[in-house]
């Protein structure tokens, strides 16, 4: 059953700024807001990612225990990333840590990278616990050695340190490939208290099956290609800038592509089934219309969560990205979402990109303020000015 919480007034709040100087936090050529760490990897021989042209660093300055492998020879591949090559091991040892020194009250990214292959000639994918600081993250279980299994966090610092933490449950030899923190705008992402884990991040509508990160996105968030037979693709033949003007900074890739209802149906449908109907979940629904729709022209719809008003009515504008979210969380067996065309709006809804998190507390979690159930972020030309209005 779904669980929603009582609605609060919505207070609408507008900023007339050069937008790049308010959201900006990392820049799209630059890795400053990173720490990149192949893990397992030998001391002095870093590198730059093929694909990405991030730097990886070895883990040695990270952690003073473990012992570094390399995974079996026939698994290695050209397609295979090279940090996925190596892993450090933690054969000895119940809780085995990294520690980063960090800023206290930022919010990272933080997000860790496992890959069996089969380093220890065993050919038996272990099970074990995933901590940060002194709190359970998540659990690791790996299918078999090829497996590769990705934890995501996002966290605001509670202090100047934070540690990772690979612990022994009894279930075969913790190890890990990867380690990821990517410094995050403080505006983005908000809760009204503890840490998002992601669950699911789509590039709604994708014409190919590109996995989008950076230098796509300046916050290396990792975007999966996603698109349904019951959905007409829609895209823009250029990926243009400003559909990455919103305080999430999209990356034009994914918002370049997008989805309507096919067939004439007035409504775009969605599912997504939690693991386990008891967490809590916060959903971010990305938006912008990429089909110049001719004078007069525009959508109007009504989003619905579990057959329930959840936010609404709505419209896009062109290349003008808008992102929706709940400041309240939700939970149930299924989360539905439905995107319902207005009885006055000329064309269906349109989506671009989803993100679902579920909510993790953590013993002392900082707690961030909202001003109202729903945030809406709404960018468009003002002449020479970008208008940012926040609901």
């Amino acid at each position: 059953m779904l669980v929603r919480k009582t609605r609060r007034p919505m207070e609408m709040l507008v900023v007339l700024a050069g937008f790049l100087a308010l959201t900006a936090t990392v820049d799209g050529q630059d890795q400053s807001g990173f720490i990149s760490i192949d893990c397992g990897m030998a001391e002095g021989t870093d590198y730059n990612d093929a694909t990405t042209s991030i730097l990886y660093t070895s883990d040695a300055q990270f952690i003073d225990t473990g012992t570094n492998k390399s995974i079996s020879p026939d698994l290695e591949s050209e397609n295979l990333p090279k940090y996925l090559s190596s892993v450090r091991a933690f054969p000895e040892g119940l809780k085995n840590c990294y520690t980063f020194k960090l800023v206290q009250g930022n919010k990272y990214l933080i997000r860790s990278v496992f890959m069996y292959g089969n380093y220890d000639s065993k050919n038996q994918a272990p099970e074990f616990g995933l901590y940060l600081n002194a709190d359970e993250w998540d659990s690791v279980k790996l299918e078999n050695s090829s497996d590769v299994v990705v934890k995501e966090i996002i966290h605001v610092q509670e202090t100047n340190y934070s540690h990772v933490c690979l612990v022994n449950t009894g279930l075969g030899t913790p190890f890990i490939s990867a380690l990821e923190l990517r410094l995050l705008n403080s505006t983005i992402y908000k809760t009204q208290s503890a840490s998002l884990v992601l669950a699911t991040r789509l590039d709604i509508g994708s014409t190919s099956n590109d996995t989008i990160r950076f230098k796509d996105d300046d916050y290396d968030r990792i975007w999966k290609p996603y698109t349904s037979s019951s959905w007409e693709l829609v895209s823009l033949r250029y990926a243009s800038d400003l559909l990455s003007a919103n305080p999430f900074i999209l990356p034009p890739r994914v918002m370049t592509t997008a989805v309507t209802p096919k067939n004439g149906s007035r409504s775009l449908e969605l599912q997504y089934d939690p693991d386990d109907a008891t967490k809590q979940f916060y959903v971010y629904m990305h938006f912008a219309e990429v089909e110049e729709l001719g004078d007069g022209g525009y959508r109007n719809f009504t989003i619905l969560l579990n057959g329930d008003f959840w936010y609404g009515p709505m419209s896009v504008q062109y290349l003008s990205p808008v992102t929706v979210y709940s400041q309240y969380t939700v939970s149930g067996t299924s989360l539905e979402l439905s995107l319902v065309q207005a009885n006055d709006s000329k064309f269906p809804p349109i989506l671009n990109a989803v993100e679902l998190y579920w909510v993790k507390e953590f013993l002392q979690s900082p707690t961030e303020q909202s001003d109202g159930e729903f945030v809406t972020f709404y960018t468009y030309l003002n002449y020479n000015s970008i208008v940012i209005t926040r609901f």
